[in-house]
């Protein structure tokens, strides 16, 4: 099965966490969480967050929904190409794979078998000639 998906963060924009699922690596994480960034919580933003969360409070909040809008929709056509790329790394692997196969059946059906064959014969003859 596939590993618990964990996210963090403010409830209206959680962020993925990235990490090893260990219990070391988990707890070295949780430890480190700490306060955001949020307009509600400004006094955990540097000056560069709080001039962002300015400007973008300062914009007409049709515009920043459209804006949002338009990133999510991005976001979801990169992860749709990204998911048409895992797909056709699939199949490239898959047909890597059976030409490996061949290779190994075309020298396990007696090729090995057969160059001894003609080494042989050919150093009998030369053997032969002298």
């Amino acid at each position: 099965g596939g590993l618990l998906s964990i996210r963090y963060g403010d409830p209206s924009n959680l962020q993925d966490y990235a990490g090893e699922h260990e219990i070391d690596d988990l707890n070295a994480f949780a430890g480190n969480l700490g306060p955001m960034c949020l307009p509600s919580n400004l006094d955990a933003c540097d000056d560069q967050e709080k001039a962002k969360i300015k400007e973008l409070q300062a914009m007409d909040p049709s515009l920043l929904s459209e804006k949002v809008e338009e990133q999510e929709w991005r976001i979801k056509e990169l992860e749709a190409e990204f998911q048409t790329l895992i797909e056709e790394l699939v199949k490239m692997h898959e047909a890597a794979q059976k030409k490996t196969e061949e290779v190994k059946a075309i020298k396990d059906g007696g090729l090995g078998l057969m160059k001894a064959v003609l080494t042989h014969d050919k150093n009998a003859k030369a053997g032969s000639a002298e």
